[in-house]
């Protein structure tokens, strides 16, 4: 049970004891200890979303991708993230055949994709949000800026010099 795990940063443990007292006891919570990010978070998460205007307008207009990133705002010192909308781009929408509705989010560095992070975010047949996780990392704060080092023209050529010299 998360309830008795502690994070380190008082800020993010507040967030996530006034997270939790918010949904209350059928919430179901699984931080990753090491990085400091949400994994898992399972309940009523409308009730983390109902005074967001944000998420209130994209919800009339049904934009999931919208809707994530405002339920996602709405939890950002949770997940150890500063800014959904600036760190996530979403990659697609899907319905299955329950009629639930399935946002994955691919998360971004200066418009750059960060591999294998991702976020994926369930609504139910009410377009009510139930779950969110995935695995992505933290807010770089440490990182001043990030440059292309080379083409990816340069990085073919090299990886096919790199093929031939190894079939020698």
């Amino acid at each position: 049970d998360y309830r008795r795990q502690r994070i380190p940063n008082p800020k993010q443990q507040q967030a996530i004891d006034d997270m939790l007292r918010t949904l209350g006891d059928d919430a179901d919570l699984k931080m990753d200890s090491f990085s400091q990010t949400l994994r898992y978070l399972r309940g009523n998460l409308s009730k983390l979303v109902k005074t967001s205007l944000d998420y209130q307008q994209a919800k009339m207009n049904q934009d999931f991708p919208s809707m994530t990133l405002a339920l996602m705002q709405e939890i950002n010192t949770v997940m150890n993230v500063q800014n959904p909308s600036a760190e996530f781009t979403s990659k697609n929408v899907s319905v299955d055949e329950l009629g639930m509705i399935h946002v994955k989010m691919q998360q971004t560095y200066m418009d750059i994709p960060v591999y294998g992070a991702e976020v994926g975010v369930h609504f139910d047949a009410n377009h009510n949000p139930i779950q969110i996780s995935g695995v992505y990392t933290s807010s770089p704060s440490h990182i001043a800026n990030v440059q292309q080092k080379i083409t990816s023209g340069s990085a073919v050529a090299l990886a096919k010099e790199a093929i031939s010299m190894g079939g020698n």
